[in-house]
């Protein structure tokens, strides 16, 4: 008799450890996913295919961010949080193309990849004295032409506006802007030490940069060409 009360009064307590245990299962199995900024590169339906149902305890948020990175190579980072209880946030920062080569329809991104078609707009555009063969979805390991995407993403935080880059040997490099003035760069030399050079000849008070054709920075003291 004993024994029958002391049933009866686990009974109930076991049913809510057991009802608890299961809404906690389903409650953090993955249902959702939210992209942020990365809109048209990495696609919100085949990641959450990938992870619905998946315990949201049981994801590791850098496997997942190595996972997107490898598969999607219009990413540039990425980072993957947990909003519980069965929802993934991951923020994208798009490998966005900065330098159209020559005229074709072939982009060089900033981690060096080759896409096609982008379609994108008023970026500089790439000029080589011997032209390589780029290769569709390739990543670019050759060492001029890392050094010239470089090159083009610190001139984009100065005055000097880009409009083209030719590589004219493996040491020499010519930027020019909208009003064809010329800057000379060595890929013998850092290129943020020849950048800040250039940024300061053209911010000196005591130079009119409309007045310039050339700048040379391959030298310790740059030289200045003018009209």
């Amino acid at each position: 008799m004993k024994d029958l009360k002391m049933y009866k009064f686990f009974l109930p307590i076991i049913f809510l450890a057991v009802l608890t245990l299961l809404s906690g299962f389903f409650l953090f199995r993955i249902n959702g996913v939210e992209i942020e900024k990365g809109q048209g590169c990495v696609e919100e339906g085949a990641v959450l295919q990938q992870l619905r149902g998946k315990n949201i305890f049981a994801v590791s948020s850098k496997r997942e961010e190595e996972k997107i990175t490898n598969s999607y190579k219009c990413v540039k980072n990425v980072t993957v949080q947990k909003k519980y209880p069965s929802t993934l946030k991951i923020t994208v920062e798009v490998d966005r193309p900065v330098l159209k080569v020559g005229d074709k329809n072939i982009y060089l991104t900033e981690n060096g990849f080759v896409l096609e078609g982008q379609g994108q707009q008023n970026l500089p555009t790439v000029f080589f004295d011997k032209e390589p063969e780029f290769t569709i979805g390739e990543k670019i390991d050759d060492d001029n032409i890392r050094y010239a995407l470089d090159l083009i993403l610190q001139i984009e935080k100065t005055d000097f506006v880009a409009t083209s880059i030719r590589v004219l040997n493996p040491f020499v490099i010519s930027v020019y802007n909208r009003e064809n003035q010329a800057a000379i760069f060595t890929t013998e030399k850092d290129v943020k030490i020849q950048v800040d050079s250039l940024q300061l000849i053209l911010s000196e008070s005591k130079i009119d940069p409309s007045k310039i054709t050339k700048i040379d920075l391959r030298f310790e003291k740059p030289t200045i060409t003018f009209k």
